[in-house]
């Protein structure tokens, strides 16, 4: 099981985003238009019912004082532990910190780490941030081999479109394949030649395809596909549909697309690069901004994953599971993040032998407070009742609705959750819970609960 957007947004809602002012942390209450023509989509998801108590707000920009009071530990630790009776409680991680200051306002078992479901994605996004050039982009090309053989050699732009002309792409400012095949043609005309055969260049990726702890039924789930630098759509076999089952073979997915523009009927897979460098066509995939916004949106897996390979490769590891989770693991301890139980498997968190701590994802929050190189991350993440997978959580009468920014995870028997809140006196807060042992039908409402406490305290001595 994966995150999933249940709701289409279609009013404004009150968000929050972070910003840097002057070095400092400052807080933002800002409100968004979501709709179906709205030009950033990500929040909503067609054909699921409106809540019922959507609202217009028209508010400006509103500074949260940097002067705001922090909540008192012991106010705080008392109401989050009348929850801890909770039988589900059980079996939980939890931190919370002040953002700016760094201190620690109540914590349970902070260093055990536990599977982590999809808040793995914040160290991924993280490591991103940290040593890739924002406006990265990363191509995909034909070639040609011989006289009348393309070659579609991809570098890890999962995200490259089949939708035509004029028609909408699940991932935010995708390449199309028709350009791509448009530009083929025009060059292979150029020569005068006539396409014969697509042959698939996958050498980028090596070793398995599929991640330990990854379930194959997965794929058909539509929850994330084999891993291959050359892919149209995320791998789903209905483009516009997210949760849409996934190709077994992306590569020889995205070799039949374009074969079907060249007119051709053959297409075949290698994994060894071919021995070309005439160059035919290329496109280029939207900024690593754009896509990381995708990822913390959607909870993208697949997407998750190629961004990951981006960063194994700029730290000299090789585009396979264990460089990408080498290169994370060094990335974030070279910035001083407790990394201590951390067990990583994959970049996106599929993976069932994940293991994380709470405290770990609180130093990889933090880092964002402070670090406006990485600012991004927080800008991206869900907020409660308003966008992506918090849409239809904190909507129904909460007033935590709003005020709250965080990543989602759901396994079978693993959810979490992990972000930043604001207090009733304007402070902002960064956190992280995670529950192992319950289904999510029972640990999410739990998790909210935690949360919205945070954002109902000031907890200030009387």
């Amino acid at each position: 099981m994966k995150d999933r957007k249940r709701l289409t947004i279609a009013l404004s809602v009150l968000m929050v985003i972070l910003l840097a002012v002057g070095g400092a942390l400052a807080f933002y209450a800002v409100p968004r238009m979501r709709g179906v023509n709205a030009t950033d989509a990500s929040a909503w998801v067609k054909g699921v019912a409106l809540p019922p108590t959507m609202e217009e707000r028209d508010d400006v920009f509103q500074p949260v004082s940097q002067d705001a009071p922090i909540p008192d530990a012991d106010i705080l630790s008392a109401r989050l532990n009348t929850l801890l009776g909770d039988p589900t409680m059980a079996n939980l991680t939890g931190s919370v910190h002040d953002a700016m200051s760094g201190k620690t306002l109540w914590e349970h078992q902070p260093n055990k780490a536990l599977q982590s479901a999809s808040v793995m994605k914040l160290l991924t996004a993280q490591a991103a941030l940290l040593v890739l050039p924002d406006e990265q982009r990363v191509k995909t090309e034909t070639l040609l081999l011989g006289n009348g053989t393309v070659v579609l050699r991809g570098y890890g732009d999962v995200t490259l479109s089949t939708a035509g002309k004029g028609e909408d792409s699940f991932y935010h400012g995708a390449a199309r394949l028709s350009e791509l095949a448009k530009r083929t043609k025009a060059a292979l005309k150029k020569r005068g030649i006539t396409a014969t055969k697509v042959v698939v260049d996958t050498s980028l990726y090596r070793e398995s395809a599929m991640a330990q702890g990854w379930n194959s039924a997965d794929i058909g789930g539509g929850f994330i596909a084999p891993m291959s630098p050359v892919m149209v759509d995320g791998a789903r076999l209905n483009a516009g549909w997210e949760d849409s089952p996934r190709a077994e073979s992306p590569a020889t997915q995205a070799g039949n697309a374009l074969a079907h523009y060249l007119g051709v009927d053959t297409v075949t897979v290698t994994s060894t690069r071919t021995k070309t460098s005439t160059v035919l066509g290329t496109v280029w995939s939207a900024p690593l901004l754009t896509r990381l916004h995708d990822v913390l949106i959607h909870s993208d897996n697949v997407l998750a994953e190629a961004i990951g390979r981006e960063i194994a490769v700029k730290e000299g590891q090789p585009a396979t599971f264990q460089g990408v989770t080498t290169a994370i693991r060094h990335i974030l301890e070279k910035n001083d993040i407790n990394t201590s139980g951390l067990k990583m498997f994959d970049a996106s968190g599929l993976s069932l032998r994940n293991r994380v701590s709470s405290h770990t994802l609180v130093d990889v929050l933090r880092l964002s407070a402070k670090k406006s190189q990485s600012r991004a991350l927080l800008d991206d993440l869900p907020v409660s009742g308003g966008s992506g997978t918090l849409s239809n959580r904190f909507y129904d009468g909460s007033l935590a609705r709003g005020w709250i920014r965080a990543k989602t995870g759901t396994l079978s028997t693993a959810s979490s959750l992990a972000g930043i809140a604001v207090t009733q006196n304007g402070r902002v807060l960064v956190f992280a819970f995670i529950i192992n042992g319950e289904g999510p039908s029972t640990a999410r409402p739990v998790l909210d609960a935690l949360a919205a406490t945070l954002q109902a305290c000031g907890c200030q001595p009387k």
